[in-house]
């Protein structure tokens, strides 16, 4: 029994520093992007959202698109933002 609960335990650490790997990877990528081919704002937030949202981060992803006041005129990022937190739920 001991034996399952320590392997439980490694493997959800394990899947947390994927997830954190994932993330900053992520950003990483979008900075070359950026400076190579001068990505817009705007593309880098749908970028860095994407990956959060897979990693299971839907919070942080709203917060990516809408800004951290939970506001914006952007009906497209408002769309997407309400598109990732419903997928939290399911």
């Amino acid at each position: 029994m001991l034996f399952w609960v320590s392997a439980v335990l490694f493997l959800e650490k394990y899947s947390l520093f994927l997830i954190f790997f994932q993330v900053e990877l992520c950003r990483s990528l979008i900075k070359e992007l950026s400076a190579k081919f001068g990505l817009e704002s705007e593309d880098k937030a749908m970028i860095e959202a994407g990956v959060l949202s897979r990693c299971g981060k839907t919070k942080e992803a709203v917060e990516v698109l809408l800004g951290p006041s939970g506001k914006t005129d952007d009906l497209e990022k408002v769309l997407i933002a309400a598109q990732v937190s419903q997928r939290h739920f399911y």
